[in-house]
């Protein structure tokens, strides 16, 4: 999602707040000599720990390594800081969170966003999971943008696409 907004364009940040997993900076080849934590904790300003992306307009903030704490790192007022500093140098700041009901740190963070978009594990998510998710983002005042289904299928028949599909197609081929 990040890289599509910077192709259109736009100026981004995407921030990986998952610090327990660090998954960004491996996801994305990238080895980052500072990232998320040490900005919170003051070591390195954003400017110098942010990553240009291969694709121009995105920049990351990485976890440099993961970190098992069991402080809420995002809740001392050093992350409303720093996304006050990012907005201003940024169109757009993603947060990549841990999961919502597993980890303090995602609900926290929901607070501090000015949207939250809930990202689905399609037919893998109890429904129970995400009504859960839901209330406590509303318990929270997060203001829910919508949800992405992740990791569908997409040879099945979910809701009669096929059904829908098979119509369309035929409706062009005419």
């Amino acid at each position: 999602m990040a890289r599509v907004m910077a192709l259109s364009g736009d100026r981004v940040l995407l921030i990986d707040c998952d610090v327990r997993r660090a998954g960004l900076a491996d996801g994305l080849g990238q080895r980052p000599i500072a990232g998320t934590l040490e900005v919170l904790r003051g070591d390195i300003d954003l400017a110098h720990a942010t990553i240009r992306d291969e694709i121009g307009g995105l920049e990351l903030l990485c976890v440099r390594a993961p970190t098992f704490t069991p402080i809420d790192l995002f809740d001392t007022g050093a992350m409303a800081m720093l996304l006050d500093q990012a907005r201003t140098r940024y169109d757009y700041i993603l947060l990549d969170t841990p999961p919502l009901l597993g980890v303090a740190d995602a609900r926290t963070l929901a607070k501090l966003a000015d949207g939250v978009v809930l990202l689905v594990k399609w037919n893998a998510t109890p429904v129970s999971a995400i009504d859960s998710a839901l209330a406590g983002l509303e318990q929270d005042d997060a203001h829910v943008l919508g949800a992405v289904l992740t990791m569908v299928d997409p040879h099945s028949e979910a809701l009669g696409g096929q059904y829908y599909s098979a119509r369309y197609n035929r409706y062009y081929q005419q």
